[in-house]
């Protein structure tokens, strides 16, 4: 078997200026193209689904190609969120192979659910707790479930902080504390309904910290 990848670049709406960063389509968009790409190939076997993000260098230019990059301190670094679909295929002087099935590529994101509230960066459930919500989804709507990746994601900065998850493109200013938390994301063949709550773990009771009590 040959081992191939296929990248999926989110696309720029405005560049931006001196005074404003550039902005770009959100990541459902970028899922959608990803999903007509996968439904039309039927001599490829899907492997695998990732979203990294991936260094501007200048401009709106991105080189996913590239497998280095540097961060440089007291300087502002702009990503974009990629995806990037895995497949595999037959070489060329093999066998002929039947076609694969069209696959209906979806993508459903888990964050771990806020446990306190306060003066404090706030605390999250554990990664066990939101696997089990995940499971029971996963239990709940019979998905069938093509891969599954976690991911990092900024809690008050970059572009995470104006548009959360469907955020594709963010930055690290170098001057300032960054907070992250660990989503994870499913890949999914097919869609989906939500299914009732009542199905569900129960969320977690949000705790008041650090806040004065006037009696």
């Amino acid at each position: 078997e040959e081992i191939g990848v296929a990248d999926f670049v989110p696309q720029c709406t405005t560049t931006g200026g001196l005074f404003s960063f550039p902005r770009y389509e959100p990541f459902c968009n970028v899922i959608g193209r990803s999903a007509q790409w996968c439904s039309q190939q039927r001599s490829l076997r899907f492997c695998n689904a990732q979203s990294l993000e991936v260094k501007l260098k200048s401009g709106t230019t991105v080189d996913t190609q590239r497998m280095s990059y540097t961060e440089h301190a007291e300087r502002t670094t702009f990503y974009v969120r990629v995806l990037r679909v895995a497949y595999s295929k037959e070489p060329a002087e093999g066998g002929l192979l039947p076609p694969s099935p069209p696959l209906a590529l979806h993508c459903k994101t888990f964050l771990p659910l806020q446990l306190t509230r306060g003066l404090f960066v706030p605390e999250f459930e554990s990664l066990s707790a939101t696997k089990k919500r995940l499971e029971a989804w996963i239990r709940a709507t019979g998905a069938r479930v093509l891969s599954c990746e976690t991911v990092a994601m900024r809690l008050f900065t970059g572009g995470e902080a104006h548009t959360g998850i469907e955020s594709s493109f963010t930055y690290n200013n170098g001057n300032r504390s960054e907070y992250w938390i660990f989503v994870l994301r499913l890949y999914l063949d097919g869609a989906y309904q939500e299914p009732p709550q009542e199905v569900l773990p129960p969320p977690p009771e949000v705790r008041d910290v650090g806040c004065c009590t006037v009696l």
